[in-house]
Parts: C-alpha cells; sequence; structure tokens
C-alpha cells in the first residue's frame, strides 16, 4: 500500500507512527516517498526513501526530540 492510496488499512485509526514501522518490517525496500528539493538544483533534485529509511530518520528526530524537549532539572 502507498501512503496515497484509499485503502481502508490506513483508515483503521492505527498511529501513523506504527503503520510506518509495519510498513518498515513487512516493505523495507519499497519506496515510502519522493522528495523533490528545488532549492538546490533549479529542475529538483529528487530523492526517494524507503520504508526502512523512512522508520530510520524518524526514530532519529523523535529521539533527538525527546533529548531536547526533556525537562530539566
Amino acid at each position: 500500500m502507498a501512503l496515497g492510496d484509499r485503502s481502508t488499512e490506513a483508515l483503521d485509526g492505527e498511529p501513523l507512527t506504527d503503520l510506518v514501522l509495519k510498513w518498515a518490517v513487512e516493505r523495507p525496500d519499497a519506496p515510502a516517498y519522493t522528495f523533490v528539493d528545488y532549492g538546490s538544483h533549479r529542475d529538483g533534485r529528487k530523492t526517494t526513501l524507503t520504508w526502512a529509511e523512512t522508520h530510520a530518520r524518524a526514530s532519529s528526530t523523535a529521539a533527538r526530540l525527546r533529548r531536547s524537549a526533556a525537562p530539566s532539572g
């Protein structure tokens, strides 16, 4: 299932984070999305991430947020 699919699988109440993990496990090498960066190249530079890469980046970002947003004291 691609993120843009209108399947009921994505509408059954599962949090997006759980679905990304599920797809990272079930389809680690399948493309998750393609980002086109027009800031680095006039015609746009395409970067495609797999579900495994998307999950790894999201996990890393979440860990950084937990560290920086943790209460001090």
